[in-house]
C-alpha cells in the first residue's frame, strides 16, 4: 500500500479520501478546534488571586480550581481514546470533547460557589479527549509528508495557545477586568469549533474489522481505574506538597499507592483478553522512550515557562535581581518561544521525512536544557530572557513535533489515539506538576532575609532559588537527550531515508519528489 495526495491507499484507513485543497481546510478547522482547548487552558493561573476573593476560598483552596481539571481528564479521557481506536469514534469524540469544554466553560462562567465551579472545571478535563482524536484524524486522512507538518502544527499551537492564554489572562488581571470573562471566551471557542468539526472534517470511517459490536465492549473499567489512580495520586501528591510537606504522611501515602497501583495495573493489562492500553506497545522501544521524554520536557518546558516569568516579575532587589516587569509584561517574556516552536515544529515534520525523526528528538533536548542554562548566564534584562526563550522555544518546536510523530507513526493505527491520549496526562499531569512542587520547594528554601520597614507577606526568593531551579530544569532536560538517544541509535536508519517504524508502514508518498 502507499500513500498518495489523493484516492491512494494509507496504512490503516483504507486510502486518502481529501484533494490537498481538501486537506488544506481540514487542518486549518482541526487547528482551530485545538485553540479552543489550548488558549483557556493556561488562563486561570494568573486569576486565581482573583478567584480566591471572590470565593472566599483559600490558596491551597484555590489549586484545586486548576488540579481537577487535569485530574478528570486523567479518568476519562484513556477511555474515551479507546472508544475513538476501536469504534472509529474521532470525529464524533473531537465534537464532544469541544462540548465538554463549551458546557464546562459556561457553568464556571455562571458559578456562585466553589462546588459548581470545580464540577465546570471538572467536565473541561475531559475535553481533553480532543487533543489525541484530532491526531487521530490526522493518522486516518493524510498521507505522509502532510501528516507529519500537521502533527507538528499541532504540538506547536498547542505551545503557542497556551502563551496566549497567559498574556490574555494578564490582561484582564491588569485591568481589573471580571474573571468571568476568561470562562465566557472559553465557551464561545469551542462552539465555534464544533462549528467547523461538523461541516469542515470528513465523517469518520465505518468500523474496523473486528470491532465489537458494542461500545460498552470496548471500555475496560479495571484498565481505566488502574491508570487513573496513580495519576490522580502523583497530581494531588505533588500539587498539594507546598501545604503538606514531602515528609508528610499524605504526600507518602499517594506515592505509596500511585506505585503500588500502577504495578497491579500493568500485571492486569498484560494478561486482559482486551486491554485499555496494549502493554507490548505501551513498553515497546518507542513508546518507552517517548514517554520518559515526554515527562522530562514537560518539568524541563514548566522551568522554562514559569519559573522565567515569575522572576521577570518580581522587584530589583540585592540578592534577587528581579527586572520588575508587569503581569502582562512577565507573559509577553516567554511568547518568543513559543513563536520559534510555531515556525521550527512544521519544519521537524518535513525535514523528519528524510532524515528521521530521531536527530530531532535528540537534538531538541539538547537544545533545550542550553537554553535554561542560558537563562542562568543571561537574565539580566528582557531582552536577554526573551532571547533565551526563542532558544529554548526552538528545542521545543523539535522535541514536541518528534514525539508527537513518534506517537501516530510508530505504533499500530488502531492504539494512536490512547497512546497520544496519555502524553499530555504524562507531560503536563506528572512532568508539570512534579516542575510545580520542586520549583515552590526551591524557592521557598532559598529566600531572602526579610529587612526592618519591608511590607507584609512572604519573603522573596533569592537569585540562588531560580538558578538551582533552572540548573534542575536543564539537567533534566538533557537527561531526556540522553533517553531520545535510545531511540536515534536503534532507528540509526533514521539517518539513511526514513525512520524504521515498530511495524511495518508503508512510507511512499506521491506528493514528495
Amino acid at each position: 500500500m502507499a500513500d498518495t495526495v489523493a484516492g491512494a491507499e494509507l496504512p490503516g484507513s483504507g486510502g486518502v479520501r481529501l484533494s490537498p485543497r481538501r486537506m488544506t481546510v481540514v487542518t486549518g478547522v482541526l487547528l482551530f478546534a485545538l485553540i479552543g482547548y489550548s488558549i483557556p487552558s493556561n488562563m486561570l493561573v494568573p486569576l486565581l488571586t482573583s478567584l480566591e476573593a471572590s470565593y472566599r476560598i483559600s490558596a491551597v483552596a484555590a489549586i484545586w480550581i486548576s488540579l481537577i481539571a487535569l485530574l478528570s481528564g486523567a479518568a476519562f479521557v484513556p477511555t474515551l481514546c479507546r472508544l475513538g481506536d476501536t469504534l472509529s469514534w474521532k470525529k464524533s469524540l473531537v465534537i464532544v470533547g469541544l462540548g465538554c469544554l463549551a458546557v464546562g466553560a459556561l457553568i464556571s462562567a455562571v458559578s456562585e460557589n466553589l462546588a459548581v465551579l470545580l464540577l465546570g472545571r471538572a467536565i473541561t478535563g475531559a475535553g481533553l479527549v480532543m487533543f489525541p482524536m484530532l491526531a487521530g484524524i490526522i493518522n486516518d486522512e493524510f498521507p505522509v509528508i502532510r501528516r507529519k507538518v500537521a502533527i507538528a502544527l499541532m504540538g506547536a499551537f498547542l505551545f503557542l495557545g497556551t502563551g496566549i492564554g497567559g498574556v490574555i489572562a494578564g490582561l484582564i488581571v491588569e485591568h481589573h477586568a471580571s474573571f468571568r470573562i476568561v470562562f465566557w471566551g472559553a465557551c464561545a471557542l469551542p462552539a465555534l469549533g464544533i462549528v467547523g468539526m461538523v461541516f469542515g472534517v470528513p465523517n469518520s470511517r465505518g468500523r474496523p474489522e473486528g470491532a465489537p459490536a458494542k461500545w460498552r465492549h470496548a471500555i475496560d473499567l479495571p484498565g481505566a481505574a488502574g491508570f487513573a489512580i496513580p495519576a490522580i495520586a502523583l497530581d494531588i501528591a505533588f500539587s498539594e506538597e507546598p501545604a503538606w510537606g514531602w515528609g508528610s504522611w499524605e504526600v507518602i501515602g499517594l506515592l505509596v499507592v500511585a506505585v503500588v497501583v500502577a504495578v497491579a495495573w500493568v500485571a492486569y493489562e498484560w494478561r486482559a483478553p482486551s486491554p485499555m492500553v496494549d502493554q507490548a506497545v505501551f513498553w515497546s522501544r518507542p513508546m518507552w522512550v517517548n514517554n520518559a521524554v515526554s515527562i522530562l520536557a514537560g518539568f524541563g518546558l514548566f522551568g522554562a515557562l514559569i519559573a522565567t516569568s515569575a522572576f521577570a516579575q518580581l522587584p530589583p532587589v540585592p540578592g534577587l535581581g528581579g527586572l520588575g516587569a508587569g503581569q502582562v509584561t512577565g507573559a509577553w517574556v516567554i511568547v518568543p518561544a513559543e513563536w520559534a516552536a510555531v515556525v521550527v515544529g512544521p519544519l521537524t515534520g518535513y525535514l523528519s521525512r528524510r532524515s528521521g525523526k530521531g536527530p530531532f528528538l535528540t537534538g531538541g533536548a539538547v537544545i533545550e536544557g542550553l537554553g535554561l542554562l542560558m537563562v542562568i548566564a543571561f537574565h539580566g534584562s528582557l531582552a536577554a530572557l526573551a532571547l533565551c526563550m526563542t532558544v529554548v522555544g526552538i528545542g521545543v518546536g523539535m522535541v514536541t513535533a518528534s514525539f508527537g510523530l513518534i506517537y501516530v507513526e510508530d505504533i499500530p493505527p488502531e492504539h494512536v489515539g490512547r497512546m497520544f491520549g496519555i502524553s499530555p496526562i504524562l507531560a503536563t499531569g506528572v512532568g508539570g506538576s512534579i516542575g510545580g512542587a520542586v520549583l515552590g520547594t526551591f524557592l521557598s528554601s532559598s529566600t531572602l532575609p526579610r529587612v526592618r520597614g519591608a511590607p507584609p507577606g512572604p519573603p522573596l526568593p533569592s537569585i540562588g532559588a531560580f538558578e538551582g531551579f533552572w540548573a534542575l530544569a536543564a539537567g533534566l532536560s538533557l537527561l531526556g537527550a540522553c533517553f531520545a538517544a535510545v531511540y536515534l541509535v536503534t532507528y540509526w536508519s533514521g539517518f539513511r531515508g526514513g525512520d524504521r517504524a515498530m511495524v511495518a508502514r508503508p512510507l511512499i508518498d506521491a506528493d514528495t519528489p
